[in-house]
């Protein structure tokens, strides 16, 4: 959501304070690894939304997702990337009519039952890699 709602400013690799996106995340990994140190930690990127200006924002917020999770050995999947779910006629491609809500007749951007059993396959496919 700070892609969307431009809540965090981005910052930049090697920022380690709350005041960025970069310096929140880095906080995170080091706490959960620091607390969890025999956890195996997988991060999700956010997926593709139908507001299409707002993809080019959310490019560079998954990017430093997966900067950080590498600085620190943690695996990061890109799902905004490969999760193969256009959601909301993006590319041309409709699957909103099979994965994404609809509520008065107008279709959301948040995925329905099936579209969410169909990410939990996919989900699963990378917690058996770890």
């Amino acid at each position: 959501n700070d892609s969307n709602y431009k809540l965090t400013t981005l910052g930049a690799l090697g920022d380690t304070t709350s005041d960025t996106f970069y310096g929140c995340l880095d906080i995170l990994c080091k706490g959960l690894m620091n607390r969890y140190p025999r956890a195996r930690i997988l991060f999700i990127t956010p997926s593709k939304r139908s507001v299409v200006g707002n993809n080019v924002n959310a490019y560079k917020y998954v990017d430093a997702m997966k900067e950080v999770c590498a600085k620190y050995d943690l695996v990061c999947w890109d799902s905004f990337r490969e999760m193969e779910i256009l959601i909301n006629n993006i590319e041309g491609v409709d699957e909103r009519s099979v994965f994404e809500q609809q509520v008065n007749g107008a279709y959301k951007v948040h995925l329905n039952a099936l579209g969410m059993e169909y990410v939990s396959y996919k989900i699963e496919e990378q917690l058996k890699l770890l």
